[in-house]
Parts: C-alpha cells; structure tokens; sequence
C-alpha cells in the first residue's frame, strides 16, 4: 500500500497540465477541467501539447496487466486496469520529457516516437489509440498496479529493453503514421514545405506567415487516421513557422545551395555506363 501512494505522489508530482482535457464516458466526449476537479475524473490528458513525460500504451487484451511481463519489458510506472474485460493503459514515466514542438531538436522526438512504436509491437497494443485521454490511474474505476520500483525511465533504457524491437525508422507515409509518429510526420512535412515557401512569403508579412503556416499543418493533420488535438497542431505550427522566418533566410538559402554544389557527388549507373562505352 506504501508503494501505491508513493507511486501515486509520483504522477501528481509529473503530472504538469493545469486544466487538461477529462472524460468520465469517451462516447461524451471530452471537456476542459482545472487540476483540482480533472483529478476526479475516470479518464484525463496526460502530456502537454508541447511537452511528453510519459508512454501509453492503449492493451486490449483480456490479460494485459501481464503484457510487459510476457514481452519481457521493464516494469511499467503503472498499469491501469480495467476491472470488467482486463483491458488496460500501460504507462511508462521519463525521466526527462521531451518536447514535441521545438522545431529545432526533433532529435529526441523522433527517438521517443521509435520507443512508443516498440512498446506498441512489444505490448500487443492498439495502433489507432489516439493518446489524449488516459485512465486516470488514481480513480476508483480502475484497478491500478503500481511499480515496486521508482517507475521511472530513460530512453535509453527503454530503447534497450526493447533491442531488436526498436524500429530503425518510422514510416514516412502520412497515413501510414500514428502515436508520436504523427508529431514527427508533422514536423517533416511541414518544415520541408515551409522552407521553400518561405522564399515566396516573406514579403507578406509575419502574421500572414503563420496562419499560412498554421493552414498547411492543418492540412497534413487531416490526412493521418488518427488527427492529432488541434493544440499540438498548432504548437507545432508556431514552432516551424517562427523557426524558419528567423532563420531561413535569402541569404541562409544561397549559402546551402553553395554548400550542396560543393559537394562532391556519385554518379549514377546510367552515367557510369555511358563513361564505360565512351572508354571502350
């Protein structure tokens, strides 16, 4: 019981989203609440739009308490369980968060997005689970098997537990993306997008930039299965939008097509071919 309550202290302590999205039925919908009333509620918002620090992952499976046992994984933080079929969100708490809309380190995003895509396959889990809403693992409705350790991960650790497991990439497809993927994909198209149309915008202005900007990740929003929260989209938007009107520049992108006509290149087979007859 100690545990337990240390544990819950933990995800009060982690859990940084003043007035989060909650639910007590999911076929209501969903509605914003402060902190102190969203507690309350069977199913919360985890992780800020900006910021991720922790892994879900939707098992539905009648036993899934024992997922990470049978995959051979480290002890989740939690494992939130549904009573009635045993069906359950399987959390993972980071020791560090990331971020999910700094245009400039998407490093760390998409290595977190290759974790989450191990844990899924690893897990059994659900690809379509969307990840606004979780099980609040203090309500009474659920059954929650807390860590006996501290709970608490790298991702590096994570990554190693996983071995094999751990996806070298992710799909580049838009509709082919989902979980953390989805904020990667965002990120991928929508800074290669702006990165020419900037050339072409600037001159209307920076207010006209971002709502361009913010158009454009809408659109690409809506071609995953799963759209991501329009407040992550928009985070997102803002970050790519203000990164690249500060830092591509005319001037930025003559110095890159220098640097790329520097660059030695590999001929390709057919000009290898027409080098071998000219010789012969």
């Amino acid at each position: 019981m100690a545990q337990g309550l240390t544990q819950a202290a933990l995800f009060d302590a982690r859990w940084m989203v003043q007035s989060p999205y909650v639910s007590d039925d999911l076929r209501d919908g969903c509605w914003r609440e402060p902190r102190a009333k969203a507690v309350a509620r069977r199913y919360v918002q985890l992780n800020s739009p900006g910021l991720v620090w922790c892994v879900v992952v939707d098992v539905d499976h009648d036993d899934a308490d024992w997922a990470a046992d049978r995959a051979d994984l480290p002890e989740p933080s939690w494992t939130a369980i549904n009573p009635f079929n045993g069906h359950a969100h399987v959390a993972y708490v980071l020791e560090v968060p990331v971020a999910r809309s700094d245009a400039a380190r998407t490093a760390p995003l998409r290595y977190l997005a290759r974790v989450e895509a191990g844990l899924i396959d690893a897990l059994g889990g659900d690809l379509a689970y969307a990840g606004l809403l979780t099980k609040n693992p203090v309500h009474h409705s659920w059954m929650t098997r807390w860590c006996s350790d501290d709970g608490v991960y790298t991702l590096s650790q994570l990554a190693t537990a996983l071995g094999s497991r751990l996806p070298r990439q992710l799909p580049r497809k838009v509709e082919r993306s989902h979980g953390l993927g989805r904020n990667v994909t965002l990120f991928n198209e929508l800074r290669t997008w702006a990165y020419t149309a900037i050339r072409r915008h600037r001159e209307d202005g920076r207010d006209d930039w971002e709502a361009m900007t913010q158009a454009w990740a809408q659109g690409i929003n809506a071609r995953f299965p799963e759209p991501l929260p329009d407040n992550e989209v928009a985070d997102t938007a803002h970050s790519v939008a203000k990164w690249v009107w500060q830092h591509f520049t005319e001037e930025q992108f003559r110095k890159i097509q220098q640097a790329r006509a520097r660059k030695p290149r590999k001929a390709t087979p057919d000009v290898l071919a027409g080098i071998r007859e000219d010789n012969s």
